[in-house]
């Protein structure tokens, strides 16, 4: 009903109830149990990052993610099938860790189109934090004495959350659109000193 909802008005801060986590090691699972098809149809592909835009599109704020059917473990009992959702719920929160990519793009803009930049990466960072759930941090910065100078922190969660945000259609289209802007760009890479203390700089902040 929350869908339908949604979908059918312009309604905002929805809460779908049921929606479907559907992992690698989910369908690995399947497969080796020969069960991928016990439905009659093949299971959707699972992507965070299009759930997440599917939800702005329908005015979903949140959304109660569960396992589909089928679910391994026909014949385990009911402690291996908890195992086996532990499990895979496990192997879900792993596909998103790994060394952090931290970056610090160091963008020098065409005076004449400062203003215009600035709106276009407002928008992007904002997009990239609401929509991937592997970027950790997007934190741009102007020089005081050079405006047109332009410093942003950014943290993914790893190489993969890092090169899965180069391919999204809102990065594209902030590159894109700011080719002639842009008269100067280094990305670095930077190595954190001490990576288990900065996460603890995220757990901080409180609004």
């Amino acid at each position: 009903m929350a869908l339908t909802f949604a979908l059918g008005t312009s309604a905002q801060g929805v809460l779908d109830v049921h929606s479907h986590l559907i992992t690698s090691d989910f369908l690995a699972a399947l497969k080796q149990e020969n069960r991928l098809m016990e439905e009659g149809f093949p299971l959707p592909k699972y992507d965070a990052e299009a759930h997440l835009k599917w939800m702005d599109e329908a005015g979903i704020q949140t959304s109660v993610l569960t396992l589909a059917a089928p679910q391994p473990g026909l014949n385990a009992t009911p402690a291996e099938r908890k195992d086996i959702i532990r499990q895979t719920n496990k192997a879900a929160a792993a596909e998103q860790e790994g060394p952090m990519i931290v970056r610090i793009a160091e963008i020098e803009v065409v005076p004449e189109h400062l203003e215009e930049y600035l709106a276009i990466a407002g928008e992007v960072d904002r997009l990239s934090m609401e929509r991937e759930p592997g970027v950790i941090c997007l934190f741009p910065m102007q020089s005081d004495d050079a405006p047109n100078r332009i410093r942003i922190l950014e943290i993914y969660a790893s190489e993969e959350a890092y090169q899965k945000h180069l391919r999204t259609e809102h990065f594209q289209k902030y590159k894109q659109g700011t080719l002639h802007m842009v008269k100067d760009l280094k990305l670095p890479l930077m190595q954190p000193l001490d990576q288990e203390t900065m996460k603890l700089i995220f757990k901080k902040h409180r609004k």
